[in-house]
C-alpha cells in the first residue's frame, strides 16, 4: 500500500500507512473459541471481490497479511484432513496432520487498508487505516488488574464500532432455555458483555461536558457458523428472533439510546463445513433416569470455559466440499456505511459548506464527547476527503449498496444514522 504524499519519498509514504493510529477502531466482543479470527480472514478475500469493480481497493497491512496467510492456510486444510470423514471436530493442537491454531491469548489488532483507487494521472489515492481488535474470551468474565492492559469497558470507550460475535450452534441448539439454545448463556455470554457495554455507557455520559453529546455508534450482531441453518433447515429468520431473545436486555438498552445503530448480520464461516452435534455422554440423574449431556471443557479448561461443550462435531456440506465462506464482508460494508453517514451529518452540522480544519476539529471533538474516539488525523482526512471528493463518495456508495439489510437473517433493528436510506442514494 502506498500513502502518495507530495515532496516526500515513497518509502517513507508506506511507512506512514504502516504505523500511523487507526482511522476506525471495531472491536470485537466474544467467548474464546468463537470463531473471530477466522471471520477477519475470510474477510480480506471477500472484500477484494466487493471491491473489484466500486474504485477501491481492500487489503491488510504486512503484520495481519502474514495473519490472515498462515490462518487462511490452517481453516483450507480443514478441507484435505477430514476428506472422507462422516463427522469431525476443530479443536487446538495438531490433528490428522492440521495444526489448528490457538486460541486469543492476548488483545489482538488487525489492521487492514482501504485505498480509493484514481485512474488519474498524478492524483493521489487515499488510504484510510481500519483496525479491528479482537479481544481475549477471557476478558469478558474477569476484571484487569493495573498492568495487564485495558479493561474491556475501556476498549468499548475507545471504539466506535462494536461487532458482538455469537456462536450459532449455541444459540440453536440442544433444550431451549427461556427461548434459547441451553448452551448459549456459557458460550455466547450475553449477560458479561451487557454488564461492559452498559457500563462504558455510563462512564461515557459522565465524562461528557456540557453541551457534549456522545459520538454515534455502530454494534452489529454477527452470528457464526451459520451454515446448517442456511442451507439445510432455513431457519435464519428464526435465528434473528433467538438473538433477539438471547440479548433481549442489550436490545432495549439500545431501543432507549439513540446514539446507537444496530444490526444483525449472519456469517457463514466456512461455507461447506455444517454443524452436527455436540460430543456427549450418558450421566445418570438422582431418579435413575439417564441422559446424554455434552462433554464440556470441564478442570481442564479455563474458569470460563469450564461448562462450554468442547466438542462441536461438524460435517461436509457437499461430496467434494470447498473452502466457500459467504458474507464475511457484510460487516466491513455495514463499518463503510457508517462511515458514510457519519459524514454526511459532519456535512449537515456545517451546513452543507466545507469549513476550516478548526471546524472538522470541533466537529470530530463534539461528535467524540471529548473521548478522542474519532480524533486521528486520518479520521478527519477522510471525513473531510467524503466532503471534498465526489469520486470518493460515489466509490464509497457504490460499496455500501452491496450491504445486505433485511432476508437471511439480516436486519437493521435501530437504524438511527440511516443506513438504509444510504443504498438507495
Amino acid at each position: 500500500m502506498k500513502l502518495r504524499v507530495k515532496g516526500r519519498k515513497k518509502e517513507a509514504a508506506e511507512d506512514q500507512t504502516q504505523t500511523r493510529g487507526a482511522d476506525f477502531t471495531v472491536l470485537m466482543l466474544g467467548q474464546r473459541r468463537t470463531g473471530k479470527s477466522s471471520v477477519l480472514s475470510s474477510m480480506i478475500t471477500s472484500m477484494e471481490k466487493i471491491c473489484a469493480d466500486t474504485g477501491f481497493r481492500f487489503t491488510a497491512d504486512d503484520d495481519t497479511k502474514i495473519f490472515m496467510r498462515t490462518k487462511l492456510s490452517q481453516l483450507q486444510r480443514i478441507f484435505l484432513a477430514h476428506q472422507g470423514e462422516a463427522e469431525f471436530t476443530t479443536m487446538e493442537g495438531e490433528q490428522n496432520g492440521v495444526e489448528y491454531g490457538a486460541a486469543t491469548d492476548a488483545d489482538t489488532p488487525y489492521r487492514f487498508i482501504l485505498e480509493q483507487v484514481n485512474g488519474k494521472k498524478n492524483k493521489k489515492s487515499r488510504t484510510f487505516v481500519i483496525e479491528f481488535v479482537d479481544i481475549r474470551g477471557e476478558s469478558m468474565t474477569e476484571d484487569f488488574s493495573a498492568g495487564k492492559g485495558p479493561s474491556v469497558n475501556e476498549r468499548i470507550m475507545k471504539s466506535g464500532v462494536l461487532l458482538i460475535a455469537i456462536d450459532a450452534p449455541a444459540l440453536m441448539e440442544g433444550r431451549l432455555k427461556e427461548g434459547v439454545g441451553e448452551y448459549h448463556s456459557r458460550v455466547n455470554l450475553p449477560e458479561d458483555i451487557y454488564s461492559h457495554i452498559t457500563a462504558a455507557d455510563a462512564e461515557m455520559r459522565r465524562n461528557l461536558k456540557a453541551k457534549e453529546r456522545m459520538e454515534p455508534r455502530l454494534v452489529l450482531f454477527v452470528p457464526l457458523k451459520c451454515e446448517k441453518y442456511y442451507y439445510y433447515e432455513h431457519r435464519m429468520e428464526e435465528l434473528n428472533a433467538r438473538i433477539r431473545t438471547g440479548y433481549q436486555d442489550l436490545f432495549a438498552f439500545f431501543q432507549a439510546h439513540n446514539e446507537y445503530t444496530v444490526a444483525i448480520t449472519p456469517i457463514l464461516t466456512l461455507g461447506d463445513v455444517v454443524f452436527d452435534h455436540y460430543k456427549s455422554r450418558t450421566v445418570k440423574l438422582p431418579n435413575g433416569m439417564e441422559r446424554e449431556v455434552a462433554v464440556t471443557f470441564g478442570d481442564s479448561g479455563l474458569e470460563s470455559m469450564r461448562t462450554v461443550p468442547k466438542y462441536p462435531m461438524f460435517r461436509f456440506r457437499t461430496a467434494e466440499p470447498k473452502f466457500s465462506p459467504r458474507y464475511c464482508e457484510q460487516p466491513l460494508l455495514y463499518l463503510l456505511a457508517y462511515v458514510d453517514a457519519v459524514s454526511g451529518l459532519a456535512e449537515k452540522k456545517s451546513g452543507g459548506k466545507m469549513k476550516s480544519a478548526m471546524f472538522w476539529a470541533g466537529v470530530l471533538l463534539i461528535a467524540s464527547g471529548g473521548l478522542s474516539i474519532w480524533g486521528t488525523a486520518g479520521t478527519m482526512m477522510l471525513l473531510e476527503a467524503l466532503q471534498s471528493d465526489p469520486e470518493l463518495k460515489k466509490a464509497l456508495r457504490a460499496v455500501v449498496e452491496r450491504m445486505k439489510t433485511s432476508e437471511d437473517g439480516y436486519e437493521l433493528v435501530y437504524d438511527n444514522l440511516g443506513l438504509g436510506k444510504g443504498k438507495k442514494l
